[in-house]
Protein backbone atom coordinates (compact mmCIF):
# COMPACT_ATOMS: atom_id res chain seq x y z
CA UNK A 1 0.00 0.00 0.00
CA UNK A 2 1.23 3.44 -0.71
CA UNK A 3 0.79 6.59 1.39
CA UNK A 4 0.88 10.18 0.37
CA UNK A 5 2.13 12.79 3.16
CA UNK A 6 1.02 16.42 2.98
CA UNK A 7 1.28 19.41 5.65
CA UNK A 8 -0.60 22.14 6.23
CA UNK A 9 -1.92 25.20 8.50
CA UNK A 10 -4.84 27.58 8.80
CA UNK A 11 -4.96 30.84 10.59
CA UNK A 12 -6.67 30.95 14.32
CA UNK A 13 -7.20 34.73 14.26
CA UNK A 14 -10.78 35.69 15.47
CA UNK A 15 -10.99 31.68 16.57
CA UNK A 16 -12.46 30.33 19.72
CA UNK A 17 -13.73 27.08 19.02
CA UNK A 18 -11.93 24.13 16.67
CA UNK A 19 -13.97 20.56 15.97
CA UNK A 20 -11.43 18.15 14.62
CA UNK A 21 -13.14 15.14 12.99
CA UNK A 22 -12.08 11.83 10.53
CA UNK A 23 -13.71 8.85 10.02
CA UNK A 24 -11.08 6.53 10.42
CA UNK A 25 -7.18 6.94 10.90
CA UNK A 26 -5.33 8.19 14.18
CA UNK A 27 -4.84 11.56 15.39
CA UNK A 28 -1.71 12.67 17.44
CA UNK A 29 -2.52 16.09 19.15
CA UNK A 30 0.23 18.48 20.00
CA UNK A 31 0.00 21.50 22.23
CA UNK A 32 2.75 24.11 21.00
CA UNK A 33 4.04 27.51 22.31
CA UNK A 34 4.75 28.90 18.86
CA UNK A 35 3.56 30.11 16.42
CA UNK A 36 0.07 31.10 18.67
CA UNK A 37 -2.04 32.32 15.35
CA UNK A 38 -2.28 29.09 13.58
CA UNK A 39 -3.21 25.27 13.79
CA UNK A 40 -0.64 22.95 11.64
CA UNK A 41 -0.76 19.35 10.73
CA UNK A 42 1.49 17.26 8.88
CA UNK A 43 -0.76 14.15 7.12
CA UNK A 44 -0.24 10.62 5.98
CA UNK A 45 -3.10 9.72 3.34
CA UNK A 46 -3.97 5.92 1.66
CA UNK A 47 -4.85 8.07 -1.42
CA UNK A 48 -3.01 10.46 -3.28
CA UNK A 49 -5.21 13.30 -4.11
CA UNK A 50 -6.87 13.44 -0.04
CA UNK A 51 -6.71 16.69 1.22
CA UNK A 52 -8.46 18.55 4.25
CA UNK A 53 -11.61 20.06 4.28
CA UNK A 54 -11.60 23.57 6.64
CA UNK A 55 -15.20 25.76 6.94
CA UNK A 56 -15.34 28.56 9.23
CA UNK A 57 -18.52 29.75 10.78
CA UNK A 58 -17.79 32.92 12.42
CA UNK A 59 -15.63 31.82 15.64
CA UNK A 60 -15.78 28.55 14.77
CA UNK A 61 -13.12 26.26 12.95
CA UNK A 62 -14.32 23.18 11.26
CA UNK A 63 -11.81 20.55 9.97
CA UNK A 64 -12.64 17.33 8.63
CA UNK A 65 -9.92 15.38 7.52
CA UNK A 66 -11.95 12.86 5.18
CA UNK A 67 -11.76 12.68 1.32
CA UNK A 68 -14.41 14.45 -0.49
CA UNK A 69 -13.95 12.94 -4.02
CA UNK A 70 -16.16 9.86 -3.31
CA UNK A 71 -18.89 10.47 -5.69
CA UNK A 72 -22.44 8.07 -5.51
CA UNK A 73 -25.30 8.26 -7.68
CA UNK A 74 -28.77 7.61 -6.26
CA UNK A 75 -31.71 7.72 -8.38
CA UNK A 76 -29.95 10.10 -10.66
CA UNK A 77 -28.80 12.03 -7.67
CA UNK A 78 -25.12 12.33 -7.25
CA UNK A 79 -24.03 13.00 -3.64
CA UNK A 80 -20.22 13.65 -2.01
CA UNK A 81 -19.23 11.25 0.59
CA UNK A 82 -16.69 11.35 3.45
CA UNK A 83 -14.95 8.34 3.38
CA UNK A 84 -11.71 6.99 5.94
CA UNK A 85 -8.78 7.68 3.65
CA UNK A 86 -6.98 9.52 6.37
CA UNK A 87 -3.78 7.09 7.85
CA UNK A 88 -2.61 9.28 10.35
CA UNK A 89 -2.48 12.94 10.97
CA UNK A 90 -0.22 14.76 13.78
CA UNK A 91 -1.82 17.99 14.78
CA UNK A 92 -0.13 21.15 16.68
CA UNK A 93 -2.49 23.50 18.39
CA UNK A 94 -1.50 26.37 20.23
CA UNK A 95 -1.63 26.31 23.95
CA UNK A 96 -4.25 29.04 25.79
CA UNK A 97 -5.74 30.67 22.87
CA UNK A 98 -8.93 28.47 22.30
CA UNK A 99 -11.70 28.57 24.09
CA UNK A 100 -13.15 24.89 23.31
CA UNK A 101 -11.19 22.18 21.27
CA UNK A 102 -13.31 18.95 20.56
CA UNK A 103 -11.63 16.26 18.82
CA UNK A 104 -13.83 13.12 17.30
CA UNK A 105 -12.50 10.09 15.59
CA UNK A 106 -14.49 6.82 14.15
CA UNK A 107 -12.75 4.23 14.19
CA UNK A 108 -8.83 5.71 15.21
CA UNK A 109 -7.06 6.12 18.26
CA UNK A 110 -6.35 10.30 19.61
CA UNK A 111 -3.19 10.41 21.34
CA UNK A 112 -2.95 14.47 23.02
CA UNK A 113 -0.03 15.99 24.72
CA UNK A 114 0.86 19.16 25.89
CA UNK A 115 -2.86 20.95 25.42
CA UNK A 116 -3.61 23.51 27.22
CA UNK A 117 -6.82 25.82 26.95
CA UNK A 118 -10.59 26.33 27.86
CA UNK A 119 -12.77 23.30 27.03
CA UNK A 120 -11.66 19.93 25.84
CA UNK A 121 -13.51 17.19 24.32
CA UNK A 122 -12.30 14.10 22.99
CA UNK A 123 -14.69 11.00 21.45
CA UNK A 124 -14.02 7.90 19.67
CA UNK A 125 -16.78 5.01 18.31
CA UNK A 126 -13.50 2.15 18.36
CA UNK A 127 -10.34 3.64 19.33
CA UNK A 128 -8.43 4.05 22.30
CA UNK A 129 -7.63 7.61 24.04
CA UNK A 130 -4.97 8.67 25.77
CA UNK A 131 -3.75 12.24 27.42
CA UNK A 132 -0.89 13.36 29.03
CA UNK A 133 0.40 16.49 30.89
CA UNK A 134 -2.91 18.58 29.90
CA UNK A 135 -4.66 21.71 31.63
CA UNK A 136 -7.65 22.76 30.87
CA UNK A 137 -11.20 24.09 32.41
CA UNK A 138 -13.23 20.93 31.59
CA UNK A 139 -11.92 17.59 30.25
CA UNK A 140 -14.85 14.93 28.65
CA UNK A 141 -13.65 11.86 27.10
CA UNK A 142 -15.77 9.19 25.59
CA UNK A 143 -15.58 6.38 23.47
CA UNK A 144 -17.76 3.23 22.80
CA UNK A 145 -15.49 0.32 22.90
CA UNK A 146 -11.67 1.95 23.49
CA UNK A 147 -9.36 2.33 26.39
CA UNK A 148 -9.05 5.37 28.17
CA UNK A 149 -5.60 6.23 29.41
CA UNK A 150 -4.70 9.68 31.01
CA UNK A 151 -1.98 11.31 33.00
CA UNK A 152 -1.04 14.00 34.66
CA UNK A 153 -4.32 16.21 34.33
CA UNK A 154 -5.28 19.37 35.17
CA UNK A 155 -9.57 20.46 35.12
CA UNK A 156 -9.79 23.27 36.80
CA UNK A 157 -14.05 22.52 36.98
CA UNK A 158 -14.54 18.94 36.06
CA UNK A 159 -13.82 15.50 34.14
CA UNK A 160 -15.79 12.87 32.78
CA UNK A 161 -15.11 10.20 31.24
CA UNK A 162 -17.15 7.43 29.79
CA UNK A 163 -16.94 4.20 27.82
CA UNK A 164 -18.95 1.19 27.06
CA UNK A 165 -16.59 -2.12 26.78
CA UNK A 166 -13.07 -0.10 27.43
CA UNK A 167 -10.74 0.15 30.40
CA UNK A 168 -10.50 3.51 32.22
CA UNK A 169 -6.98 4.13 34.01
CA UNK A 170 -5.92 7.40 35.42
CA UNK A 171 -2.82 8.58 37.41
CA UNK A 172 -2.06 12.20 39.05
CA UNK A 173 -5.66 13.88 38.37
CA UNK A 174 -6.34 17.39 39.62
CA UNK A 175 -9.69 18.36 39.26
CA UNK A 176 -12.74 19.43 41.20
CA UNK A 177 -14.97 17.33 40.17
CA UNK A 178 -14.46 13.57 38.09
CA UNK A 179 -17.03 10.96 36.92
CA UNK A 180 -15.98 8.19 35.54
CA UNK A 181 -18.81 5.60 33.67
CA UNK A 182 -18.18 2.36 32.15
CA UNK A 183 -20.04 -0.88 31.12
CA UNK A 184 -17.78 -3.83 30.65
CA UNK A 185 -14.19 -2.47 31.83
CA UNK A 186 -12.23 -2.02 35.17
CA UNK A 187 -12.01 1.75 36.66
CA UNK A 188 -8.46 2.33 38.22
CA UNK A 189 -7.67 6.09 39.45
CA UNK A 190 -4.24 6.15 41.14
CA UNK A 191 -3.88 9.38 43.12
CA UNK A 192 -6.48 12.05 43.12
CA UNK A 193 -5.52 15.39 44.30
CA UNK A 194 -6.46 16.87 47.69
CA UNK A 195 -8.51 19.30 45.26
CA UNK A 196 -10.97 17.09 44.33
CA UNK A 197 -14.35 17.45 46.44
CA UNK A 198 -16.80 15.02 44.76
CA UNK A 199 -15.97 11.32 42.70
CA UNK A 200 -18.24 9.05 41.40
CA UNK A 201 -17.49 5.69 39.36
CA UNK A 202 -20.18 3.19 38.05
CA UNK A 203 -19.48 0.45 35.97
CA UNK A 204 -21.50 -3.12 35.94
CA UNK A 205 -18.91 -5.79 35.03
CA UNK A 206 -15.87 -4.17 36.08
CA UNK A 207 -13.58 -3.26 39.32
CA UNK A 208 -13.28 -0.41 40.57
CA UNK A 209 -9.89 0.93 42.46
CA UNK A 210 -9.16 4.74 43.38
CA UNK A 211 -6.57 6.01 45.83
CA UNK A 212 -7.03 8.98 47.49
CA UNK A 213 -10.66 9.08 47.43
CA UNK A 214 -11.77 12.39 48.00
CA UNK A 215 -14.67 12.95 51.30
CA UNK A 216 -18.12 12.93 49.43
CA UNK A 217 -17.73 9.55 46.70
CA UNK A 218 -20.09 7.41 45.34
CA UNK A 219 -18.86 3.82 44.12
CA UNK A 220 -21.13 1.51 42.12
CA UNK A 221 -20.27 -2.16 40.43
CA UNK A 222 -22.30 -4.99 39.55
CA UNK A 223 -20.00 -7.61 39.50
CA UNK A 224 -16.55 -6.31 40.66
CA UNK A 225 -14.52 -5.87 43.98
CA UNK A 226 -14.58 -2.29 44.77
CA UNK A 227 -10.83 -0.78 46.68
CA UNK A 228 -10.24 1.89 48.35
CA UNK A 229 -7.28 3.85 49.80
CA UNK A 230 -7.76 6.84 51.51
CA UNK A 231 -5.76 9.44 53.48
CA UNK A 232 -8.80 11.66 54.24
CA UNK A 233 -10.58 12.17 57.98
CA UNK A 234 -13.70 12.97 57.02
CA UNK A 235 -15.76 10.83 54.84
CA UNK A 236 -18.86 10.49 52.74
CA UNK A 237 -18.98 7.21 50.63
CA UNK A 238 -21.43 5.05 49.27
CA UNK A 239 -19.73 2.02 47.87
CA UNK A 240 -22.60 -0.65 46.31
CA UNK A 241 -21.85 -3.86 44.78
CA UNK A 242 -24.21 -7.25 43.86
CA UNK A 243 -21.36 -9.69 44.06
CA UNK A 244 -17.69 -8.41 44.38
CA UNK A 245 -16.03 -7.64 47.88
CA UNK A 246 -15.63 -3.33 49.47
CA UNK A 247 -11.85 -3.69 50.52
CA UNK A 248 -11.45 -0.59 52.33
CA UNK A 249 -7.33 0.54 53.58
CA UNK A 250 -7.58 4.03 55.54
CA UNK A 251 -5.66 6.04 57.39
CA UNK A 252 -7.37 6.95 61.28
CA UNK A 253 -11.12 6.45 61.06
CA UNK A 254 -13.63 8.70 63.05
CA UNK A 255 -17.09 8.24 61.48
CA UNK A 256 -20.42 5.58 61.30
CA UNK A 257 -20.12 2.70 58.99
CA UNK A 258 -23.60 1.46 57.74
CA UNK A 259 -23.34 -1.99 55.54
CA UNK A 260 -26.07 -3.96 54.29
CA UNK A 261 -25.85 -7.63 52.80
CA UNK A 262 -27.71 -10.83 52.32
CA UNK A 263 -24.46 -13.04 52.27
CA UNK A 264 -21.62 -10.67 53.22
CA UNK A 265 -19.85 -10.36 56.44
CA UNK A 266 -18.26 -7.17 57.89
CA UNK A 267 -14.68 -7.63 58.03
CA UNK A 268 -12.49 -5.36 60.51
CA UNK A 269 -8.82 -5.25 60.69
CA UNK A 270 -6.15 -4.11 62.86
CA UNK A 271 -8.84 -1.71 64.68
CA UNK A 272 -12.32 -2.75 65.88
CA UNK A 273 -15.60 -0.28 66.11
CA UNK A 274 -15.69 1.65 69.51
CA UNK A 275 -19.69 0.76 68.40
CA UNK A 276 -21.20 -2.37 67.18
CA UNK A 277 -24.93 -2.71 65.87
CA UNK A 278 -27.18 -4.24 63.63
CA UNK A 279 -25.44 -3.35 60.55
CA UNK A 280 -24.36 -0.36 61.84
CA UNK A 281 -20.69 0.18 63.38
CA UNK A 282 -19.03 3.55 64.55
CA UNK A 283 -15.67 4.22 64.79
CA UNK A 284 -14.06 6.76 67.07
CA UNK A 285 -16.69 8.97 67.91
CA UNK A 286 -18.31 8.56 64.43
CA UNK A 287 -17.88 12.53 63.74
CA UNK A 288 -15.82 12.83 61.12
CA UNK A 289 -18.83 11.41 58.43
CA UNK A 290 -20.61 8.10 57.17
CA UNK A 291 -19.38 5.35 54.99
CA UNK A 292 -22.30 3.58 53.59
CA UNK A 293 -21.84 0.07 51.90
CA UNK A 294 -24.22 -2.58 49.91
CA UNK A 295 -23.49 -5.76 48.69
CA UNK A 296 -25.88 -9.04 47.95
CA UNK A 297 -22.70 -11.67 48.21
CA UNK A 298 -19.85 -9.34 49.09
CA UNK A 299 -17.79 -8.63 52.02
CA UNK A 300 -17.06 -5.12 53.78
CA UNK A 301 -12.99 -5.34 54.66
CA UNK A 302 -11.96 -1.54 56.63
CA UNK A 303 -8.70 -2.19 57.19
CA UNK A 304 -8.00 1.02 59.47
CA UNK A 305 -4.05 2.05 60.16
CA UNK A 306 -2.90 3.27 63.33
CA UNK A 307 -2.09 7.15 63.53
CA UNK A 308 -3.88 10.20 62.24
CA UNK A 309 -4.55 11.00 58.52
CA UNK A 310 -0.91 11.99 57.84
CA UNK A 311 0.32 10.05 54.85
CA UNK A 312 1.53 6.76 55.35
CA UNK A 313 4.71 5.74 56.15
CA UNK A 314 6.21 3.17 53.65
CA UNK A 315 6.98 -0.13 55.78
CA UNK A 316 10.21 -2.47 55.02
CA UNK A 317 9.36 -5.41 52.24
CA UNK A 318 9.71 -7.79 54.79
CA UNK A 319 7.19 -6.10 57.75
CA UNK A 320 4.43 -5.56 54.87
CA UNK A 321 4.29 -9.05 53.12
CA UNK A 322 4.72 -10.75 56.45
CA UNK A 323 1.54 -8.79 57.74
CA UNK A 324 -0.49 -9.18 54.48
CA UNK A 325 -2.20 -5.52 53.20
CA UNK A 326 -5.82 -6.99 53.04
CA UNK A 327 -6.47 -5.64 49.54
CA UNK A 328 -3.26 -7.40 48.39
CA UNK A 329 -4.47 -10.56 50.31
CA UNK A 330 -7.77 -10.25 48.05
CA UNK A 331 -5.87 -9.90 44.85
CA UNK A 332 -3.70 -12.83 45.28
CA UNK A 333 -6.34 -14.94 46.28
CA UNK A 334 -8.54 -14.33 43.39
CA UNK A 335 -5.50 -14.86 41.08
CA UNK A 336 -4.57 -18.20 42.99
CA UNK A 337 -8.62 -19.22 42.37
CA UNK A 338 -8.04 -18.81 38.95
CA UNK A 339 -11.00 -15.87 38.78
CA UNK A 340 -8.17 -13.10 37.10
CA UNK A 341 -4.58 -13.44 35.49
CA UNK A 342 -1.51 -13.01 36.82
CA UNK A 343 -0.75 -10.25 34.66
CA UNK A 344 -3.76 -8.72 36.41
CA UNK A 345 -3.13 -9.45 39.47
CA UNK A 346 0.06 -7.41 39.19
CA UNK A 347 -1.44 -4.90 37.52
CA UNK A 348 -4.02 -4.19 40.84
CA UNK A 349 -0.98 -4.67 43.00
CA UNK A 350 0.62 -1.76 41.52
CA UNK A 351 -1.80 0.35 42.38
CA UNK A 352 -0.97 -0.43 46.08
CA UNK A 353 2.30 0.68 45.60
CA UNK A 354 3.84 -2.69 45.01
CA UNK A 355 6.69 -2.85 43.10
CA UNK A 356 7.52 -6.16 40.43
CA UNK A 357 9.64 -7.44 43.41
CA UNK A 358 7.11 -7.32 46.16
CA UNK A 359 4.44 -8.39 44.40
CA UNK A 360 6.27 -11.76 43.35
CA UNK A 361 7.21 -12.24 46.90
CA UNK A 362 3.96 -11.52 47.79
CA UNK A 363 2.26 -14.27 45.43
CA UNK A 364 5.25 -17.28 46.10
CA UNK A 365 4.45 -16.40 50.07
CA UNK A 366 0.17 -16.60 49.21
CA UNK A 367 0.55 -19.17 47.23
CA UNK A 368 2.68 -21.28 49.78
CA UNK A 369 -0.06 -20.83 52.44
CA UNK A 370 -2.90 -21.89 49.55
CA UNK A 371 -1.12 -25.25 48.81
CA UNK A 372 -0.09 -25.79 52.44
CA UNK A 373 -3.65 -25.48 53.32
CA UNK A 374 -4.94 -27.49 49.96
CA UNK A 375 -2.57 -30.53 51.65
CA UNK A 376 -4.44 -30.23 55.45
CA UNK A 377 -7.96 -30.50 54.04
CA UNK A 378 -6.82 -33.69 51.46
CA UNK A 379 -5.23 -35.20 54.77
CA UNK A 380 -8.13 -34.93 56.88
CA UNK A 381 -10.70 -36.03 54.11
CA UNK A 382 -9.45 -40.02 54.11
CA UNK A 383 -9.53 -39.96 58.31
CA UNK A 384 -13.09 -38.73 58.01
CA UNK A 385 -14.35 -40.83 55.40
CA UNK A 386 -11.94 -44.13 57.72
CA UNK A 387 -14.30 -43.24 60.38
CA UNK A 388 -17.99 -43.54 58.77
CA UNK A 389 -16.56 -46.83 57.19
CA UNK A 390 -15.50 -47.94 61.17
CA UNK A 391 -19.06 -46.80 62.34
CA UNK A 392 -20.65 -48.36 59.58
CA UNK A 393 -18.90 -51.75 60.56
CA UNK A 394 -20.40 -51.08 63.95
CA UNK A 395 -23.64 -50.47 63.33
CA UNK A 396 -24.40 -53.51 61.14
Amino acid sequence: MSFYQKKGQTTLTGIDEVVISTVSGDFEIEGVDEPVSEISWDVIWEKENCDVEIVRNDNKLIIRFDDKTNIVKFFGITINTSVGNLYKAKISIPIDVLKKTSISTVSGSIKANHLKGGRVNFSSTSGDIACDDCTSDELNINTKSGDIRLQQIEAEKKCTFTSLSGDISAFDIDTAYIACSNKSGDIKIDSLSENTQYFSANTVSGDIAVRNLPSDSKIVTVSGDIMIKNNHPKVSWKANTVSGDINILTTHLDAKVTFVSVSGDAIFKKRKPTIEGKNEYTFGNGTGGEINAKTVSGDLIINTEEGTSSPIVEKSVEEKLSKHDPDAERIVYTYLQGIITLEEAKEMLKILEYDEQQSDKLIEAMLAEFKGKNIITEEENPEKEQEVCEDEEKSS
